[in-house]
């Protein structure tokens, strides 16, 4: 098998040598073909089924990779956005995703914001258990 990555389409592709592929087992509990949307599809040849499109957490949030930019900032980059009423204040040229749950989990907001690398996305989290909702 030969895999490879497309860097203009962020997708992985595996192609098979002799045969079809024949992606995990019936026992695995690994997230990695999800996370690189690969599946089964009864030939030598596999793709992602879309773009991996992941964010960098670590990178800047002009530079994060997200799916559209951050626009509602001041001339400096600097914005802010509320959770539960707890104002959050960033700015996108020197914080990152990172950062910004760490900014999020210090606050009184009353919420845990992690990021979900399989489905890329931020998921917050109420800290009070019951039919709490959020508000951002």
């Amino acid at each position: 098998m030969t895999a490879s990555y497309d860097h203009t389409t962020d997708r992985v592709n595996l192609q098979s040598s002799s045969g079809s592929l024949m992606l995990g087992a019936a026992n695995d509990t690994s997230s990695f073909l999800r996370a690189l949307k690969l599946g089964n599809n009864g030939t030598d040849s596999v793709t992602s089924t879309a773009s991996l499109g992941t964010i960098k957490a670590a990178a800047t949030l002009t530079g994060a990779n997200l799916a559209m930019p951050i626009t509602a900032v001041d001339s400096s980059g600097n914005g802010t956005f509320t959770v539960n009423g707890v104002a959050i204040a960033y700015n996108v040229n020197t914080d990152t995703i990172s950062t910004i749950m760490a900014k999020i989990n210090e606050s009184t907001a009353g919420v845990t914001a992690s990021y979900d690398g399989v489905n890329d996305r931020m998921v917050l989290a109420n800290q009070t258990t019951g039919d709490v909702g959020i508000s951002v």
